[in-house]
């Protein structure tokens, strides 16, 4: 019985983790990373001329 009282507060403990994780810090890392992509492409564009035949 003491087993499933203590284990309550860890499932929300949890479930609180998976929120933050979910809605709040992966979004940003994935829009950081396609930023960051796309700034590579750019600043190698910008030192190597626009792609295509010359």
């Amino acid at each position: 019985m003491m087993q499933v009282a203590a284990a309550a507060p860890n499932k929300w403990r949890e479930m609180r983790a998976f929120v933050a994780l979910a809605f709040l810090v992966w979004p940003f890392i994935a829009v950081a990373f396609v930023g960051a992509y796309g700034f590579a492409f750019w600043s190698y564009f910008m030192l190597a001329g626009p792609p295509g035949p010359q």
